[in-house]
């Protein structure tokens, strides 16, 4: 095996790291750009945005592996994805029932007045 050739100055060495630096940096930035390409985001998730959020969220609680949150982005890995669609679609809610409507509540000051024959002017401000 050929040995590198040997850097005889330190200004060289300098400017050797300075490239590799500049390389690696580059590169560093390319990658953050372009998010991790074998994650899948919440933006082109087949469970949705709201059920994907949700399943990283769970993940990232219990601290299963297969889900990450970077800033707002929710990953997960396509083995997470696949076993998120295997549980099948998520449970429906129940829908809301409206509360049972109770009968309208007797007046019993207009009954009490009706049953003693007391006639409440209509322009009165005792009127119920």
């Amino acid at each position: 095996m050929e040995s590198l050739p040997a850097i005889r100055s330190a200004s060289a060495l300098d400017d050797v790291l300075a490239t590799f630096a500049r390389l690696v940096a580059q590169e560093v930035v390319r990658e953050l750009r372009s998010g991790p390409s074998d994650l899948v985001s919440q933006a082109n998730s087949p469970l949705g945005k709201r059920r994907h959020c949700a399943a990283v969220r769970d993940r990232v609680t219990r601290g299963d592996a297969g889900g990450c949150i970077v800033g707002r982005v929710y990953y997960l890995t396509p083995a997470a994805l696949q076993e998120e669609l295997a549980k099948g679609k998520a449970p429906k809610r129940r829908a809301v029932s409206a509360k049972p409507t109770a009968p309208a509540p007797r007046d019993e000051i207009a009954a009490l007045r009706a049953s003693l024959g007391i006639v409440v002017p209509t322009g009165s401000a005792r009127a119920a």
